[in-house]
């Protein structure tokens, strides 16, 4: 991946005017949506969760809310350390070896992601 690449993710949450004020906090009605798709497909309601490219957090913050351990991944260091600093467990690879065993999920949501795939 280019410099200027991994730049754009770097300052994606200025582009999108994030701040650690607003980690987790989205319109009431995101949060529901989010937490009717948890309801109608996670097979069970507690343990492990991973939300992967987890943006400003609200996904994050509907697994906590509906009891999941709550795991973000995130390319962008900025909102990985908000998420830190929020009590949330993150990392920024899919390399990091404290990223769970796949068996040991309960659920995995990768929301608003596919579109920063290259084709490659």
């Amino acid at each position: 991946m280019s410099n200027n690449r991994e730049n754009a993710y770097d300052l994606y949450h200025e582009w999108k005017a994030w701040t650690e004020d607003s980690f987790g906090v989205g319109r009431p009605e995101l949060h529901a949506a989010y937490a009717s798709l948890l309801r109608r497909h996670a097979r069970i309601s507690d343990g492990c969760a991973i939300d992967f490219g987890f943006g400003n957090g609200e996904m994050l913050a509907t697994l906590r809310a509906s009891g999941f351990r709550a795991i973000g991944v995130e390319r962008n260091r900025y909102l990985c350390e908000v998420a830190s600093r929020k009590g949330y467990d993150t990392i920024e690879s899919l390399a990091d070896e404290r990223l769970p065993a796949s068996g040991t999920l309960a659920v995995v949501t990768a929301f608003h992601v596919l579109e920063h795939l290259d084709k490659k």
